[in-house]
Formats: C-alpha cells, sequence, structure tokens
C-alpha cells in the first residue's frame, strides 16, 4: 500500500470506474509505478485486464486529475473482494481520498461476504485501517527476500453466517503452481533486469490465492551446480517451497507419454525439463511456470493432451482472475474414456477399506465398520462405485430412508488429476437427483469429508453444521417474498436443518429488504431448483447449432442420471459461447433458453427449446483477444472463431460465459414454443437470432421444460 492514510475530509473528488481507453489510463500507470515498491510490481497488461473489468476506481479531482486509485479483484471462489492496489497522490494524501475510494468498494461489493486487505506491519497504518471498520484478521511472512510481516485486514459486511464460513473454509485452498529450475534460481537472488519477471510472483497481493510449489527433479538441478557453497545455499531455499507429491505410478504414466511426445528431446536439461512436468501432471498441477522459450513453445500439445497450461510468469500474473477461476472449474475432457456408475457387488469390503478409507484421522477398521453397516443394508442405500476406465475414482452412498432428506452417509474420492472436477459434478448430481425425486433437502453425514469436497459443496449451496452438511433442494417457483415465508414457517425436528434454514432465512430476508439483485441472483444459484419469479433479470432464447449444443451442455436425455446406467459425461461447471456480435442484444447477468436449431446432420432433439443457463460474463472484442480470454472454456478452436468472424480478424465478434446450464426433461417443439410465444406476446416467434424472452412465458416454458412438481 502507497500510504493513505488521511484524517481531513476531500469532498471535491469524485469516484469513476477506469476503462481501457480512458485519458486517465496513463496517469494510473505512472502512479502505480511510480509506488511500486510499496504496492508490489504489476504489470501493464494487468492494469489494462483489471480496467476492461471494471475493476480499477479512481478518484478524479475537480481540475480532471486523478488523485488516487484502487484496483481491486474479486474472488468468486470465497465471496470476497481483494485490494489489489491502494494508492493515492503522495500531495493529496491525508484528505479523505483513500476513504472515498475504499467506501465506494464497500457499496458495490454489498453481495460479497466482505473485504480483504494485506499491509505490510512496518506500514504502521493499524489505526487507518481501523478506522474504516476493518479489523486485523491475522498476519503472515511476505513472501519477498526480506520477508516482512503482514496484517491482513478484514472488512466484514454481516452477511449471516454462510458466508462467514464459506471463507474460513475456502481459505485453506489455494491455487498450487510449479515454477521451474529457472524461476526458482531467479527468485533466489536479488531481482535484476533478467529476474524482475520471475520476481513478479513475489508480489505480497499474488499470495492470495496461489502457492509456489517445485518437484523433486529440483534436486538433480541443483547437484549440478559446480559450487558447493550455492549448491548447499540452494538447498535451503527449496524449504521455502511446496514439494509437490504425487503416485509413483501416476508419475511413470506422465513422463512416459511426455517422451513420446517430445522424441527429439535429448539433452540433460531437456529431459530434466520432462521430469519436471511429469511430476507436475501426475501431482495435479494446473500451471506450470517457466521462462524457456522450447518449453513454451510446446504449450499447446502438452495442454491438448495433460490439461496443464505452461505459462511464462507475467502471463500467469496478467490472467489470474482468470487463471482462479481456471483452476475451480477446469473443464476435463475425457477423451476416449468412459466414466462408468455400477453398484458396488458383494465381498468388496476389503477393497472399499484400502482404496477409500480418508487418509488423515481415521483408521482402517472405523471405516471398515461404516461401510459394513451401510452395505449390509441394500434396501435402504443405493452404494455406488464410480470408474473412469478401470480406474475407481468415488465410492457414494445414497440413503432413502426419509420422505423428505436425500442422505449421503459416504462420498470419499481418490486423487486424481480429475478429482477435484468429479467431486463438483457429484455434487451437481447430488443436488439434481434429490431434486428430482421430490426430496426438500439434501444431507451429507460423512464426517471425513475432504477439503476438495468441501469446496465443491459450498460452491453448490451445502451450509456445514455440526458435522452435517445441508442443501435445501425445494422445487419452488414464487416471489422471493413468499419464499421467504415458507422459510420462516418450515419446522424441522433436525436442529442442522433448522439452523440452515435459519441462515437462508436471513440472507432471503436481507436481499429482499434491500432489493439486491446480486444476492438474490446468488442465492438462486445456490438454492436450486428454487427460482425467484421477482428476479429481474433479462432472458434471451438463444439460437444454437446441434454440433455445438452436444458439446456445451446437451447429453441426451437417457444420460442424465449418473446413478443410473453408463453415461459420457461432460463434466463442465462453466462454459463459453460465441457468436456474431450483431444484434448487440445479450447483457449479463441474465438467462438464456436454448433452442437447437436443425444445423447440419443427423441429429436427434433439434428444433427444440432444450435447456436454460446462467449468462455470467459477456465480452465483444476481436477473435485473438477472445480466444486468448475464454480459450480454457467450451470446445471452440481458433478456426471456429475465424468463421464466425467470417475470416476477418479485425471484425469484432461476440462472447459469453455461462453456467449453471438445465438440460430440459421435455424438449420443447418449435410448433408448441411458437404457440406460447404469441399467446403471451401476440408476435410470432423467430429463431433466427438472439430473442428477448419476457419473465412470464420464461416460466411457463421453465415449467414445462424442467418437469418438477412445483408450486407457482
Amino acid at each position: 500500500m502507497a500510504d493513505p492514510s488521511e484524517n481531513d475530509s476531500y469532498s471535491q473528488a469524485h469516484i469513476a470506474r477506469l476503462t481501457p481507453s480512458s485519458p486517465h489510463m496513463a496517469e494510473v500507470l505512472e502512479l502505480g509505478n511510480r509506488n511500486s515498491k510499496t504496492l508490489g510490481f504489476l504489470p501493464e497488461g494487468a492494469y489494462r485486464q483489471h480496467a476492461s473489468d471494471g475493476k480499477i476506481l479512481i478518484a478524479v479531482g475537480p481540475n480532471g486529475q486523478v488523485l488516487g486509485y484502487l484496483l481491486y479483484s474479486i474472488n468468486r471462489r470465497q465471496m470476497l473482494a481483494y485490494i489489489v492496489h491502494l494508492c493515492v497522490k503522495k500531495n493529496h494524501r491525508r484528505k479523505g481520498i483513500a476513504r472515498i475510494l475504499i467506501d465506494e468498494l464497500k457499496r458495490i461489493s454489498l453481495e460479497y461476504t466482505g473485504i480483504r486487505a494485506r499491509c505490510r506491519r512496518s506500514y504502521k497504518l493499524d489505526g487507518f485501517w481501523q478506522e474504516l471498520g476493518f479489523v486485523a484478521a491475522g498476519e503472515r511472512e511476505g513472501r519477498g527476500k526480506s520477508k516482512e510481516l503482514i496484517t491482513i485486514w478484514w472488512y466484514d459486511h454481516g452477511h449471516p453466517t454462510l458466508f462467514t464460513q464459506a471463507w474460513e473454509k475456502n481459505s485453506q485452498s489455494k491455487t498450487k503452481i510449479v515454477v521451474d529450475a529457472n524461476v526458482f534460481y531467479d527468485l533466489s537472488k536479488a531481482p535484476d533486469a533478467d529476474s524482475i519477471e520471475s520476481h513478479s510472483l513475489l508480489a505480497d497481493w499474488l499470495g492470495e490465492s496461489v502457492v509456489l510449489c517445485l518437484t523433486n527433479e529440483i534436486f538433480n538441478e541443483i547437484i549440478r551446480h559446480p559450487d558447493r557453497a550455492m549448491r548447499r545455499k540452494h538447498r535451503i531455499q527449496v524449504r521455502s517451497f511446496h514439494l509437490v507429491e504425487c503416485d509413483l505410478k501416476d508419475y511413470e504414466d506422465s513422463h512416459k507419454r511426455l517422451r513420446e511426445l517430445f522424441d527429439d528431446w535429448h539433452s540433460e536439461s531437456d529431459k530434466s525439463d520432462l521430469r519436471h512436468l511429469a511430476y507436475s501432471i501426475a501431482a495435479g498441477i494446473k500451471f506450470f511456470i517457466t521462462r524457456d522459450g522450447e518449453l513454451l513453445d510446446g504449450e499447446e500439445k502438452v495442454y491438448s493432451t495433460f490439461g496443464i497450461r505452461i505459462m511464462r510468469p507475467l502471463d500467469f500474473i496478467i490472467q489470474q482472475d482468470s487463471v482462479e477461476r481456471e483452476s475451480e472449474y477446469q473443464p476435463v475432457r475425457l477423451t476416449g474414456s468412459v466414466i462408468d456408475t455400477t453398484r458396488v457387488p458383494a465381498k468388496s469390503g476389503a477393497f472399499l477399506e484400502a482404496t477409500f478409507k480418508s487418509p488423515t484421522g481415521e483408521s482402517r477398521s472405523a471405516f471398515g465398520k461404516q461401510v459394513r453397516v451401510i452395505l449390509s443394508n441394500p434396501r435402504d442405500y443405493q452404494n455406488i462405485i464410480v470408474k473412469v476406465g478401470d480406474k475407481p475414482l468415488a465410492l457414494l452412498s445414497i440413503g432413502r430412508t426419509t420422505l423428505t432428506q436425500l442422505i449421503i452417509p459416504l462420498i470419499r474420492l481418490v486423487r486424481d488429476p480429475i478429482t477435484e472436477t468429479l467431486a463438483r459434478h457429484l455434487i451437481s448430481q447430488i443436488v439434481r437427483t434429490s431434486a428430482h425425486e421430490g426430496k426438500l433437502f439434501s444431507v451429507i453425514t460423512d464426517r471425513k469429508v475432504s477439503n476438495i469436497l468441501a469446496t465443491a459443496l459450498l460452491e453448490n449451496g451445502f451450509f456445514a453444521v455440526d458435522g452435517v452438511w445441508v442443501k435445501a433442494t425445494m422445487p419452488l417457483i414464487d416471489s422471493a417474498s413468499n419464499i421467504l415465508g415458507r422459510l420462516l414457517s418450515m419446522r424441522e425436528s433436525d436442529s442442522q436443518i433448522s439452523k440452515y434454514l435459519e441462515v437462508i432465512a436471513n440472507r432471503l430476508e436481507t436481499a429482499v429488504a434491500a432489493n439486491n439483485l446480486q444476492l438474490l441472483l446468488r442465492l438462486e444459484k445456490e438454492l436450486w431448483p428454487l427460482k425467484f419469479t421477482d428476479l429481474d433479470i433479462p432472458v434471451y432464447l438463444v439460437p444454437i447449432k446441434p454440433i455445438w449444443a452436444k458439446e456445451l451442455f446437451h447429453t441426451g436425455i437417457a444420460e442424465q442420471d449418473l446413478f443410473g446406467g453408463k453415461p459420457e459425461l461432460l463434466l463442465k461447471v462453466e462454459n463459453a459461447y460465441y457468436r456474431s456480435a450483431t444484434p448487440r442484444v445479450i447483457t449479463a447477468p441474465s438467462r438464456v433458453l436454448w433452442y437447437v436449431s436443425k444445423g447440419k446432420g443427423d441429429y436427434q432433439y433439434v428444433k427444440s427449446i432444450a435447456a436454460t443457463s446462467y449468462v455470467d460474463e459477456v465480452f465483444i472484442d476481436k477473435p485473438k483477444s477472445l480466444y486468448r480470454r475464454y480459450r480454457r472454456l467450451g470446445v471452440y478452436e481458433w478456426k471456429h472463431l475465424v468463421e464466425i468472424a467470417n475470416g476477418s480478424l479485425s471484425r469484432n465478434i461476440m462472447a459469453f460465459k455461462f453456467s449453471g446450464s438445465e438440460l430440459f426433461h421435455n424438449f420443447i417443439g418449435i410448433d408448441s414454443a411458437r404457440k406460447l410465444w404469441e399467446q403471451e406476446t401476440g408476435k410470432s416467434l423467430t429463431v433466427q437470432g438472439p430473442s428477448r424472452v419476457n419473465n412470464d412465458l420464461f416460466f411457463r416454458l421453465y415449467k414445462i421444460g424442467i418437469q418438477f412438481i412445483m408450486k407457482g
């Protein structure tokens, strides 16, 4: 932080959002660079990306001069805003500029848990943060060479326990990135012209979500150094990093496949690079950071084969917002692999004990007893093993012993590169199954839920109380105030569910009283399949070709139930869809109804409204820029974007990121859709491009398509 302490008011300044084309951009860049020693290094591309995302606030004086700026990010996984830079010009400090910048951030971040900031203790700004309502939530050593103590300041928006719990739980989980030997050596010395790029990874603000890791191959690299004193120094420095662990067989398999991909890499350095990569892949790492040109040149084929990104340090930093989302929602393509779900066969006790026992705090005998109790009641519990190929990855037990609850007494995962993705999909399918069966709640009673599962549960709206995870799956369509009344009137004998209902009702009451659209939208997503009829966000009917529909969300009715036969699953939480930039109809946040057009080829379920999704982001830009931004999502290749732009790389096209897709169980054919459309609007339906849909018509179509027993 560039000392923002103030005592006096400065009412003439006004706050604005910086845009990439703003004439104030140069002032902000100059101010940030001038104070980079205290702020932490941030490349120009990162400033422009944050400005494009609307996440730089500037204080502008009456003469049009920038007095200070606040650059922030949103961590949607932890539901918080965090301050990356807060900087006020030296001659305008102690005049209230930092206060009005932070007050604006407080105002626009109300739907989140709160705001987090990091500040070096040596800056002696405790009074400043306390005066603004922040509390010292903790402290840690800085990541730079000096290891200066950093205070973590927290401003709480006062949301109930569910938000607070999500923040505390997710704070344990960070994105792990492996740095190669060259970056490690850069970080082991004072920054110079060659190593400054690597040193940007040590900026305090980046420690918000990233853990720097090494592989065991680093010791092979160190032993090659001719100087004994330097070898000893580097071994000591390794202790400052996290050493990744992996299964030896997974490493050997990855290493073999890498050697086949790079069969002309024979030097000692090349071989070492491949071992670094193999360890990283086997450990499930998503990002490998290097300045090595040959490694970077091989990024495309490594990514397409293993799903690990090879990036320069600065590229990683510039894209960190999207990198976080990629780590959380990595869409794994299992080409040639089948996810197989089968009932647990007889005489499987010993196998289950050996495979699925929790690695921490659980004896094999205790786990075996729990398994035997569940397996001995096959009429009460559906016990399932999930495999990829021949490899068992998950054990799941589903209990239907009550009318109102779907009980999950056991849910275990084996560590694997796709474990995070599989965890999210399993939890999503548990909720979907509970809703389809008319249960009011999904309840997970397994006391050994892993951190990966806990994260997936939080992201799907579960709340942990007294060691039990609870989520409502009430299939309601009604106004927020009516649903609030329903929640307040519910009485449950289970204390955990009663506490859960109290938290949800409090949050919903807050959202209704403040008419907070963002909080209502988040609550609707967390409480799926519930829908608020008075959530005033736009709805669009969007045509999509069947070839893209089947890749992005459309797996067909028979393949939707994970707990049935042998489905091929699209393990995705979010996707991106591209189209022409005209007409410029679609905005975010919004809903879409997907109309699957006839297209080319012999596809089933065409010429029908087949699904709905939430639109989270909309961007209009040149094909190259959009491809870089959204390449991690969906199935579009570069050639497809060029086709959408009619071969012109200077032509703008549209991309929107969508999530929460629900494939309908009753596809609504074009004739039925036209009839309903005409009844509701008095106009004819056209499906050549995006069309605006009113809320009443959306809910009529949704009720027909989703096939739940719903109120409203």
